[in-house]
């Protein structure tokens, strides 16, 4: 994904335009968990840039999805990256 590599290369703003633009792709293509995905490394990109309330709407968005495909592992990890932005 486009956006992974603009992450990696700390190029945060850019990788958040890619995500938004991922997710169109897999919710077109049906592919949940690959939306989830999108969505949750969206926020982690708001966290890296110092924008912990942005972040925190996308991981609860989701946690929604998560919660209605059920999801639970997923939802964990999402709930984790929650709490260290919490305990930041």
């Amino acid at each position: 994904m486009i956006a992974e590599m603009y992450f990696l290369q700390r190029q945060f703003n850019s990788s958040i335009e890619y995500y938004d633009k991922a997710k169109e792709v897999f919710l077109l293509t049906g592919n949940t968990e690959f939306v989830i995905e999108a969505i949750e490394r969206k926020g982690l990109a708001y966290d890296f840039i110092g924008k912990p309330y942005d972040a925190l709407k996308y991981w609860n968005e989701a946690i929604s999805l998560c919660k209605k495909h059920n999801l639970k592992d997923r939802q964990k990890l999402i709930l984790s990256n929650i709490n260290k932005v919490k305990n930041n």
